[in-house]
């Protein structure tokens, strides 16, 4: 059985029942506070209490003193500070509290029974439920485009595979970046499995950060970006990329490590394979083709298709620094040979 007393701040704690006033009293809430009140009120007497009575503010105190005007104001301060370092001091707390109306069997008139359940812990784990789901959910947007992390929250384990195809998607004027590590077979011989591990953590700790500087981001399911702005960002990204590179040493040598960077833009199909380990990924002629890109092209350099260099041409303006080498072409298994140019910084 609980109440609610007149001036308490808050739901907490035990509640004392005031059998000449007829209602409960909230012993934490309103004997929080040691003020010491002076009360100057206009009745009998100057009160001098210690502000752990039922103060409201504006006198009516239940201290030594009986006055009853608009004294025990500083007490009231007091206990409302009092009150305020205790909440710091105390973790937070929760009560479920009911009203129901009911007939005081000992007088006949309407009285209202109030009933406080303590659901701190239950709260507590609610709260540490949430916190979890929502680290998870991050997780999982790290990983896939959101379309996918809502089939995943919407659609039942067992019906993965059954609606697996709605995931599939098509894409018009994506540009897709490749990148290969130079001699990475060799060091991954020549070293500890941990240095290689190492090695990729540092390189692509820094290379995810800059995802965010530059708007790089995995394929949306809207497709309503400027595929312009779009591959001038790539590049701008791909730059970065060799600067970052080259600040990152290989552990069997001590040299920077160099890398290989091949750009095309085109169109695509992606989708989720896979229900054990799902894996988003994207599918199509422009995918083998930026392979190819990166594959044929030179170390610490980037290289682009004809597709890609004439949209970074139709920006307005041309960045400055993207000054191309044009090449002999490249061999495109199931295309023959397409034209390509090589981008040196400069």
């Amino acid at each position: 059985m609980g109440g609610w007393a007149p001036g308490c701040w808050k739901w907490d704690g035990h509640w004392d029942y005031n059998s000449s006033n007829s209602y409960y009293r909230c012993r934490r809430c309103v004997r929080t506070g040691t003020g010491t009140g002076t009360g100057t009120g206009t009745s009998t007497g100057t009160g001098t209490g210690t502000g752990t009575g039922n103060g409201t503010g504006n006198g009516n105190g239940n201290g030594n003193g009986s006055g009853s005007g608009n004294g025990n104001g500083g007490g009231a301060d007091s206990e409302a500070f009092g009150e305020q370092r205790a909440e710091q001091a105390q973790p937070a707390c929760f009560h479920e509290v009911t009203a129901k109306p009911v007939t005081d069997p000992a007088t006949g008139r309407p009285a209202l029974l109030v009933t406080q359940i303590d659901v701190t812990y239950q709260m507590h784990m609610e709260l540490a439920l949430e916190a979890l789901a929502r680290s998870q959910l991050n997780v999982l947007l790290q990983g896939f485009p959101r379309h996918i992390v809502e089939f995943f929250t919407s659609v039942q384990a067992n019906d993965l595979t059954v609606h697996m195809g709605n995931l599939s998607r098509s894409h018009k004027q994506v540009t897709i970046l490749f990148m290969d590590i130079a001699g990475f077979t060799t060091m991954s011989r020549s070293v500890p499995a941990s240095a290689v591990l190492t090695l990729m953590n540092t390189l692509f700790t820094r290379l995810d950060a800059m995802c965010d500087v530059y708007g790089v981001h995995k394929v949306l399911d809207e497709g309503m970006e400027d595929p312009i702005e779009c591959v001038h960002r790539i590049m701008a990204y791909a730059a970065s990329m060799l600067d970052a590179a080259s600040e990152v040493t290989q552990p069997h040598n001590g040299a920077p490590v160099s890398i290989c960077l091949g750009v095309h833009t085109g169109d695509c199909v992606s989708g989720l394979i896979g229900t054990k380990l799902p894996k988003f990924t994207l599918l199509g002629d422009t995918i083998n083709t930026a392979s190819r890109m990166e594959s044929t092209g030179k170390l610490n350099r980037i290289q682009v298709s004809a597709a890609t260099k004439a949209l970074l041409d139709a920006g307005q303006p041309p960045l400055p620094r993207l000054k191309f080498d044009a090449t002999s072409g490249v061999f495109v298994k199931g295309k023959g040979q397409m034209q390509a140019y090589i981008w040196v910084p400069r």
